[in-house]
């Protein structure tokens, strides 16, 4: 069974495929889904990142980011990709609260079925070994 995580902080976004409980778990570059280049605010380049501190202030919640709010909607249409191509079987959700509900309300309603848990963290950085090792597969 394919389980993908989907990490975010609210302006990076990450996918994990953990294909098995013994295999190691795997960077997925969703931007070959849903066709936005690697370097676009959806993948999170420090480049993107580092404008979004420039434009809005900190204390703004991440619901009420338009990048977000594109990242999430891009996340979404290529989950729901992979999903119709069988690239996955269930998906795990880690973010902070704020980026979690948006992130949430981007999916399928097939997408949200997939849905194996939702884990309120900031895990965006950590080492896929790591992550792997928080959840209960």
């Amino acid at each position: 069974m394919t389980t993908w995580v989907v990490l975010t902080d609210g302006e990076r976004l990450r996918v994990v495929e953990i294909a098995q409980p013994g295999d190691g778990p795997e960077e997925v570059d969703i931007s070959r889904l849903t066709g936005v280049p690697a370097d676009g605010a959806v993948l999170g380049s420090p480049r993107v990142c580092a404008g979004l501190h420039d434009r809005h202030s900190p204390g703004m919640a991440l619901n009420a980011s338009p990048v977000f709010a594109e990242v999430a909607r891009v996340a979404g249409a290529g989950l729901e990709q992979a999903q119709r191509r069988g690239l996955f079987d269930r998906s795990v959700l880690i973010a902070p609260q704020d980026a979690l509900g948006v992130l949430v309300d981007s999916l399928s309603a097939d997408v949200r079925e997939s849905l194996m848990l939702d884990l309120e963290a900031d895990m965006v950085e950590a080492d896929p070994a790591v992550i792997r090792a928080s959840l209960p597969l």
